[in-house]
């Protein structure tokens, strides 16, 4: 069996047939994140076939609710040999509809299709990579790099009233937060989207202050230093 495949066998209970599950990602994409600048015309991405036979490969643009992007992969479709790479295109088909003062984020999907298999009785699946696709106007305030550090962080209540962790960004860039703690209790990973906020839970206990860390995602897929800093609790109205 190659490393990275899995098979597994499932019983029928109703006509006690065998049949063999396989699921093994042949397709690679170049990169694990996407980053289309407003100055090119289109931008290319390298996928590789790292298995000893064809697929066909089906890739598209779309949004987090799985609606069209304005963004069209090209070819759309197509067969790649075994051991075999290409690049695919991608073009804007509008992009200059979306706003210009901050980025857009989007999901590139690759899904590979296997050939038929060659024994009976087995049911193969076609995988789908799915990597964050962002789109960066000309222009913007600010760089990538330092968007990490102007998050702003503080002790709120949520919708509900509950107390909660709030992280506010006010740059033009998304920020992905990994690698996250509130008084050493781990947080989970997401993205904090340009001139938003999201919460995390925090317990009744919290105090007026939190030490909280984390890191970010760089444009390369890389993980930033730790930042360190101390959340406090925001003044109320009288």
């Amino acid at each position: 069996m190659r490393p990275g495949r899995r098979c597994i066998a499932v019983l029928s209970l109703l006509g006690g047939l065998m049949f063999s599950i396989s699921a093994y990602a042949g397709i690679s994409v170049g990169s694990t994140r996407v980053i289309f600048d407003a100055s090119q015309s289109a931008l290319a991405v390298p996928i590789q076939n790292g298995d000893n036979r064809p697929y066909l490969v089906q890739s598209w643009v779309d949004d987090q609710s799985g609606q069209k992007a304005p963004f069209l992969v090209t070819p759309p479709l197509v067969r790649v040999d075994a051991k075999k790479s290409m690049t695919l295109k991608i073009i804007s088909t509008g992009a200059m509809a979306l706003p210009q003062d901050r980025e857009s984020v989007f999901y590139l999907n690759v899904k590979e299709i296997p050939p038929k298999a060659e024994t009976e009785n087995v049911l193969q699946l076609a995988i789908r990579t799915r990597i964050k696709f962002f789109y960066r106007p000309a222009q913007l305030q600010g760089t990538a790099a330092d968007a990490p550090a102007q998050l702003q962080w503080r002790i709120a209540p949520d919708e509900q009233g509950r107390l909660a962790l709030e992280v506010s960004n006010p740059s033009a860039y998304a920020v992905t937060v990994v690698d996250a703690s509130a008084n050493g209790a781990p947080l989970r990973n997401d993205m904090v989207l340009p001139q938003s906020k999201l919460r995390y839970p925090l317990p009744a206990a919290a105090g007026d202050a939190v030490a909280v860390s984390f890191s970010a995602m760089n444009d390369f897929g890389g993980v930033t230093a730790p930042i360190t800093l101390q959340a406090r609790r925001a003044a109320t109205t009288p």
